[in-house]
């Protein structure tokens, strides 16, 4: 069984820069253009479950973005998902799981700006581009238990 709970027709992972900087000289420049969105976003969250035995069952969380495209930042599209071991029993309900378990896609690409003197940076931070380390979508994995039972 596979159920959408979540959507919305934004980027998921929020994009770093809003493209105002103010320059190291002191002037603020409004690049802001260069990282809206050229095409539609969506993502999609849900669960899956697998049924294995009686009061045994698999799962998935998972969450579906189809990226963001801008003049200077793009992501590609993207898949993240948990896995979770449910056991229920008459009074009790054991979950052991992994949350951000797999993450497939979701690489950063971006691009530099050029000034008059031909000197590439970044225009959402304002810094010399060969003083930008880069961007990426983190995720951290995360392991959990949960008992919970029921007088």
């Amino acid at each position: 069984m596979v159920l959408p709970t979540s959507g919305s027709s934004k980027h998921f992972y929020i994009v770093p820069y809003d493209g105002f900087f103010v320059a190291l000289n002191g002037v603020p420049y409004n690049a802001s253009e260069y990282y809206r969105s050229k095409r539609n976003e969506l993502n999609i969250g849900g669960l899956a479950a697998i049924f294995l035995a009686d009061g045994l069952s698999l799962k998935f969380d998972w969450r579906l973005d189809l990226g963001y495209k801008s003049d200077l930042y793009t992501v590609s599209p993207s898949l993240l998902t948990g896995l979770t071991m449910v056991e229920t029993q008459n009074k009790s309900l054991v979950e052991i799981g992994i949350q951000n378990a797999f993450f497939i896609g979701g690489v950063v690409s971006e691009k530099a700006c050029v000034d008059r003197l031909a000197r590439e940076f970044h225009c959402g931070l304002g810094i010399p581009w060969s003083d930008y380390g880069g961007h990426s979508v983190k995720l951290n994995a995360t392991l959990f238990f949960n008992y919970t039972y029921y007088f």
